[in-house]
This record gives C-alpha cells, structure tokens and sequence, in this order.
C-alpha cells in the first residue's frame, strides 16, 4: 500500500472509531449538555491524521502541473480526486480544452483554487477570477497561485442573487480545504458578504466568457444573479454541480435539475451531463457559436509544466 493510500485508510479508521466510540458514550455525555465531547474527539482524530499528510501535492491535466499546499485531511481528500489520467473525473480537462486564449474565466466556490490555479496557468494574466466567501479557504486560493508564480482576481463573497450579508457554516474548523453552505441560521456559522454576478461586473470585475460554479445547493440562486451575464451572447460556457440528492444532510438545497436547465436553455445554451457524482451531476452549458467575437479563437497550448 503507497503512502496515499495509507493515509485515507488510517484517516477513515480512525474517524469510524471516533465516531464509534462517541455513540458508546453515557446518554448524558451524548446529551445537548455534553455535544462537546463530539467536538473533542474530532480534534483528537485531526491531531494525529493531519500530521501524516504531505505539505503539497501535485495534480497534472492537460500537460500542465500545478502545486497545491496541504495543511490537513480535508485538503488531501480533495487532492486525491484529481489522479493523473483518470477519466472518471473529466471536468478539469474539459474545461482546459474548452478554454481560448480571450477568454476570462469566473471560478464561482473555488475553495482552495484548483480550477482557479489551472486557468491562471493557461490564460494570460488579469483573465481569471476566483470567488470564494470562506476567508480561509481564500486566503489558501492566493497562497496556492504564489506557489505556482500566477496571479487571479480573489474575491471573498459568497455570489447569489442579491447583495446582503449571509451565514455560511463551513463544515469543519481547519485552516483550509472545508465546504461551506448558506444557511439562515446565523448562531451555525459566520458572517460573509454575498453579491451578485452582475454586481460584481457593474464594480469593473471583467466579464466571465467561462464560468465554474459550485456553491453547494446554492448554484440556482447563484445563476439568478447573472442575468445580465448569461444573457450576453459573449458568456459562452457555463460548468455547474447540480445537487440532486442529499445523503449526509449537508446542503443547501437540492434540485432534480430541470430548472437550472431550462433557465439556461432560455438563454441560448445547449446543456448536457459531463459527470455524475453520488449526491448530483456536473452539467455543461454551452452556447452555440453563430460567428467569431473579436479577438484570438486559438486553442490554448499548455504553458507551465
């Protein structure tokens, strides 16, 4: 067994443990009184899983290599979902085939910048724009570029359809790497400002032509607020997660998909399935090219190795 492999294996044993263990707890410990013993043993099982990670990880597609900083499991986890050459995951490729010299590519949840750091690897600077409302996981975004030597547009706000302060609850309380989702509970989490697509662009952020998003339920709202942007025949492909299902009681919301389809369809793009996941499916929305915009068509040639 690699040492990767060891590493998922112990961090999966030893969180059933810890998890098996607090189940055996007296009632009153498990109590809402004592709900900080689950904490607690969560701690215990990062202190000693976090320490066995490697401090960066390598990820290849499409003949570029970027380097990524790891601080903890949940980063690592992440990592391991982009292996070299494996076609089951075809998102990162499509989209670094997909991407054109002009375009200016939106990474709308990019957590830790995976999708931001590629597209900074293959567009010219000023072209990328990542967007991310948990600060941790941003500040890790503009570490990762300086890692690679690129440069993007990181912007801190959650994206939805109206401005206003939100509550994200982020999953786990570690450096970075966590999820986090809208909420309106404001005692689960903490206070980000949310914007607009359109908003963003009226405050002199260059307009997406390519746009990644993945929000955590909240891609529907998040498209809401980009009318003005997906309406413009110059915003020509669109990625989303559509969360279908919900079998860890995580998200925001859920959709069986029709209507993220059908409000894109109303705006020219033709969508299709790239890729399914346990809880949702990757679309792919593309509009139909009727000529040229101006400015250069070639396809992107990988410029970092």
């Amino acid at each position: 067994m690699d040492l990767s492999k060891a590493i998922v294996s112990i961090s999966e044993e030893f969180k059933a443990k810890s998890y098996e263990a607090s189940n055996h707890l007296p009632k009153s410990v498990r109590s809402p009184a004592g709900r900080h013993v689950r904490p607690a043993i969560a701690t215990a099982y990062r202190s000693v899983v976090d320490r066995l990670v490697p401090s960066t990880w390598e990820i290849t597609t499409n003949g570029l290599t970027m380097r990524f900083r790891i601080s903890n499991i949940d980063e690592y986890r992440q990592f391991k979902r982009f292996p070299e050459k494996d076609t089951s995951f075809p998102l990162p490729g499509d989209l670094l085939n997909q991407l054109r010299s002009d375009d200016v590519f939106w990474d709308i949840g990019a957590n830790v910048g995976v999708y931001t750091c590629f597209a900074a690897a293959a567009l010219p600077p000023g072209q990328v724009v990542s967007i991310e409302p948990n600060p941790n996981n941003a500040a890790r975004i503009t570490e990762n570029l300086r890692l690679n030597g690129l440069t993007a547009d990181v912007h801190q706000r959650a994206l939805m359809e109206e401005p206003g302060e939100l509550t994200l609850e982020i999953t786990d309380h570690v450096d970075a790497g966590a999820y986090g989702r809208i909420t309106e509970d404001p005692s689960s989490g903490i206070t980000v400002q949310g914007t607009s697509g359109d908003r963003l662009v009226d405050a002199g952020v260059p307009a997406p032509t390519v746009i990644k998003i993945d929000v955590q339920g909240a891609e529907f709202e998040a498209l809401r607020g980009m009318e003005n942007l997906l309406s413009s025949p110059d915003c020509r492909l669109v990625y989303a997660d559509i969360i279908t299902a919900d079998s860890g009681g995580y998200y925001k919301g859920k959709s069986n998909g029709d209507a993220e389809r059908e409000w894109l369809e109303d705006r020219g793009f033709e969508v299709e399935r790239l890729y399914e996941w346990e809880d949702g499916h990757f679309i792919r929305a593309q509009r139909p090219e009727e000529g040229s915009r101006d400015g250069e068509r070639d396809a992107l040639e990988p410029s970092v190795s």
